[in-house]
């Protein structure tokens, strides 16, 4: 593959936390000389502290959906001269705060979002993604700290029809190869 003509192309990689996602997609924007994505986007990032605690799930779920209209827009913008790789985008916002209240299955929407190319679904057990979480030395969210509710967000995104990788026995470079492969 000539992955010098692959501008314009829209890569998400989604899972629940210590799945691998952030060192996957760097990784993959580095082998594909493309641009890593974070999102929410920084501007974003410094206001989520105020709704980390899961006091107001709609509210919280109508923040994050902002986020990812103001991503889709950065986006669309970088693609014009990049491959753009991004770590999370609206299938994350959907599954964390769906299992965390099913009712928002009603507003839910991806109406005005740039719409990927490929999108990922990166995968791993429990306790791998325990032991992944511990060896980065930050101190655990409530959400990260909460296993089962970790599996149950799992499954919902298992339910979306994303591409599917399983990263519990495969190294970061195994993974980028896996993905590699679907261009």
């Amino acid at each position: 593959n000539n992955f010098n003509t692959m501008k314009n192309l829209f890569i998400t990689l989604d899972g629940v936390d210590g799945v691998g996602k952030t060192t996957v997609s760097r990784l993959l924007a580095e082998e594909l000389g493309g641009v890593y994505y974070k999102s929410p986007s920084l501007e974003f990032l410094e206001m989520r502290h105020k709704l980390e605690e899961p006091v107001n799930i709609f509210g919280r779920y109508c923040f994050y959906r902002l986020a990812v209209q103001k991503d889709s827009q950065n986006i669309q913008t970088l693609l014009n001269s990049n491959v753009v790789i991004c770590d999370r985008y609206i299938a994350s916002t959907f599954a964390y705060h769906f299992v965390m209240d099913n009712d928002i299955k009603i507003i839910h929407n991806e109406i005005g979002l740039l719409q990927p190319d490929f999108a990922f679904l990166l995968t791993a057990n429990s306790n791998t993604r325990n032991q992944r979480i511990l060896k980065r030395n930050e101190s655990k969210n409530w959400i990260e700290n909460n296993s089962i509710l970790l599996d149950n967000i799992q499954d919902v995104f298992l339910s979306l029809g994303l591409i599917e990788i399983i990263t519990d026995n495969l190294t970061p470079n195994q993974i980028v190869n896996n993905i590699v492969k679907f261009f």
